[in-house]
């Protein structure tokens, strides 16, 4: 009789299986950034060379990295997507912090900001002219008269 095949037998897995633990985004983001080798990066994300050359087929992903290559190329920022990325990472840690009854307010309200500014629903400030208020006069035929940031016509009923 035959044993029963444990569960580490990894024997029954396809060997170009990508189980859900690989982050296929940051992995996108990295062949994207054009930083390390296909085989660094393989290795850094513990994928076996059947693995890789499986992923680097993949029609879907392979749209995600061009996804990732002209957002960079676009916005010509590379660092803040980076950024971005590592931020994710952090999200559950910020969430409990928020949730527990031992955080301090002042804590809870700085990680909201952080979640806020995360999420880019943060209000954007207003560009003004240093502080000061702009006041537009027109007069009846008049050119329109800078007085601050309002505007003010007067031949309006």
């Amino acid at each position: 009789m035959a044993a029963a095949p444990s569960y580490t037998d990894t024997s029954l897995v396809p060997k170009d299986y990508i189980p859900t633990t690989i982050d296929l985004n940051t992995i996108a983001l990295e062949l994207a950034q054009g930083w390390y080798s296909d085989d660094q990066i393989r290795v850094n994300h513990g994928m076996s060379v059947e693995q890789w050359q499986s992923l680097r087929t993949n029609e879907k992903f392979l749209a995600l990295c061009l996804n990732y290559r002209t957002e960079m190329q676009k916005e010509g920022q590379q660092f803040k997507i980076s950024v971005k990325r590592k931020a994710e990472h952090h999200i559950d840690t910020v969430e409990k912090l928020i949730l527990s009854p031992d955080t301090p307010a002042s804590v809870k309200l700085e990680a909201v900001k952080w979640l806020a500014k995360m999420a880019e629903y943060e209000p954007k400030e207003a560009k003004g002219t240093g502080g000061s208020t702009q006041v537009t006069v027109l007069w009846a035929g008049d050119a329109p008269q800078q007085i601050g940031g309002m505007t003010i016509d007067v031949n309006q009923e």
